[in-house]
């Protein structure tokens, strides 16, 4: 669908293996490309999974989005596994210090950040996540550029359009 290119336009979700960040010809700019206003998306695809919604808001208040999101690697500053790939994910520790360094050069006046909770596997506790996120965001607070981290969608365990068939009844109350 139409939305589903302004989420994800060509090149700006960086696939698996790449680790180059997307290329400089505007093909990763949302919102309003000629605003004086900038921010960006920092993050694997559940952070560009907001990228129609902020793209809409940036229009709307006049300013440029610029994104930075990879397939399967977290923002957050973490060697993680990867489960295609059968092996630790060395593309995504090429590519987000690239990406992150991309960022702090262009200062945004924010930057949006998010990522999915599980893909640091269950070998990776929940504080050290916690700590490895922290990270990253911290580099660029302390360049001054404003952080808004969302936090992940929630999973959840079954299977929700069989569940809202089975109840029906329970949907207009």
């Amino acid at each position: 669908p139409a939305e589903a290119s302004e989420a994800y336009p060509l090149g700006c979700i960086n696939k698996l293996k790449q680790t180059t960040t997307a290329e400089p010809d505007g093909n990763c700019i949302l919102g309003n490309p000629s605003a004086d206003k900038t921010f960006a998306i920092l993050g694997d695809s559940h952070a560009g999974q907001w990228g129609t919604g902020l793209h809409r808001a940036a229009k709307s208040l006049d300013y440029k989005v610029v994104m930075r999101t990879k397939a399967a690697c977290p923002a957050a500053d973490q060697k993680i596994y990867s489960m295609p790939l059968k092996r630790m994910y060395r593309e995504c520790d090429q590519w987000r210090p690239r990406a992150i360094r991309e960022l702090l050069d262009l200062g945004p006046d924010f930057v949006f950040i998010s990522q999915a909770d599980v893909i640091g596997g269950s070998d990776i506790s929940d504080t050290v996540w916690a700590q490895a996120t922290a990270r990253t965001i911290a580099q660029f607070q302390e360049a001054g550029i404003g952080v808004i981290f969302m936090l992940d969608t929630p999973l959840i365990p079954l299977d929700v359009p069989s569940c809202v068939a089975e109840h029906l009844e329970a949907t207009n109350k």
